[in-house]
């Protein structure tokens, strides 16, 4: 629909919102260009999908962000979190958020903060840390903290696609088994840890390697020569 899309001037969208048709008013709160003023009326109109689409959109206003962040209902928390534009005096509001669901949905933002990210890898929710181990946003210092968690938490490590290649060789030789499964099933894994995981003892995490699309042609010789 082009309502949620174009670079409407204010007084196209402020006759958008003097029409009875809430289905309008819906597909503006979408766009990207949404005047603040307008994003303001919007919200006072106190609609459910349309509170939704203001969370989600980038153009959100500070003001919003501020009522939003504390609304009482989970779902409009949950989707504030997942934009990327909030900025860090919304991710610390987010991050004190007393429902682990709110916590966890902002840890897989690509745009936290390190101090944020920092954070969050404390939380005493395994399934927060967790979606953290995911975000490929991950600072290094916090791979090397996650990599040392709960072994739930480094499966999800194992497969970020942007590991660094130290981290990478030391998920390499971690004691479990099934985390270097994980990890032998990683996208980006560089050539000399798909080497050194051609040669793991375990004969699953071998074969975790030989199905990954981007084995090397080494790895794959390496692979076939132990069994």
């Amino acid at each position: 629909n082009w309502i949620c899309s174009a670079p409407l001037r204010l007084e196209i969208q402020e006759s958008i919102l003097s029409d009875k048709s809430n289905e309008l008013k819906e597909y503006l709160s979408r766009n990207r260009f949404i005047h603040e003023s307008v994003q303001t009326v919007l919200y006072r109109c106190n609609f459910d999908w349309i509170a939704g689409n203001l969370t989600e959109n980038p153009a959100i206003s500070l003001f919003l962000m501020n009522k939003f962040v504390e609304d009482h209902r989970v779902e409009i928390r949950t989707n504030l979190s997942n934009n990327v534009n909030i900025p860090e005096s919304i991710q610390m509001k987010l991050s004190k958020d007393i429902e682990p669901r709110v916590r966890y949905h902002l840890a897989e933002n690509i745009n936290l903060t390190e101090s944020i990210q920092e954070r969050l890898s404390k939380d005493q929710e395994a399934i927060v840390r967790c979606y953290l181990a995911g975000n490929t946003n991950l600072i290094e210092s916090l791979q090397e903290k996650l990599n040392k968690d709960e072994k739930e938490i480094r499966w999800v490590l194992a497969k970020n696609p942007k590991l660094t290649i130290n981290l990478q060789f030391k998920i390499s030789e971690d004691r479990d088994s099934s985390v270097r499964e994980y990890l032998a099933e990683n996208l980006n894994l560089f050539k000399d840890v798909q080497l050194k995981i051609a040669k793991d003892s375990d004969q699953s995490v071998r074969k975790k390697l030989a199905e990954n699309p981007n084995l090397c042609l080494e790895a794959e010789l390496l692979l076939m020569n132990y069994d």
